[in-house]
């Protein structure tokens, strides 16, 4: 397995990035975690809560694999507290039991945050 960024946004954790409400343009322009990063900060600033908002509404609806990248990207991505706010509602192993697939990979990428 090879989870770079590249590899992260062509799966399912590139679908939840978008979901969150990152702009496609905002996120082609990020070649690093730390872009990428510093894209969703900026986002949740200028959507005054967005990233936060989108994510407590996507979690609700969200498979259980699903669940786990989002939690993981979560964290990945500076928003720690949010994650942990959200797992205390399933519990973030519980998740990660039951995650397999590309979503187990997404959830690697997240926590292995390799940009190349």
């Amino acid at each position: 397995m090879n989870m770079t960024l590249s590899d992260f946004l062509a799966g399912p954790g590139g679908d939840l990035v978008r979901r969150l409400g990152l702009p496609a343009d905002l996120i082609a322009g990020c070649s690093c975690w730390a872009m990428l990063t510093a894209a969703a900060i900026a986002h949740n600033s200028r959507t005054d809560g967005g990233v936060w908002r989108g994510a407590e509404q996507l979690f609700g609806v969200l498979s259980s694999g699903e669940r786990a990248v989002l939690l993981a990207l979560l964290g990945a991505l500076d928003f720690s507290s949010l994650a942990d706010q959200l797992a205390s509602r399933s519990g973030t192993w519980a998740l990660m039991d039951v995650t397999h697939g590309r979503h187990r990979d997404a959830v690697a990428a997240c926590i292995l945050r390799h940009d190349s």
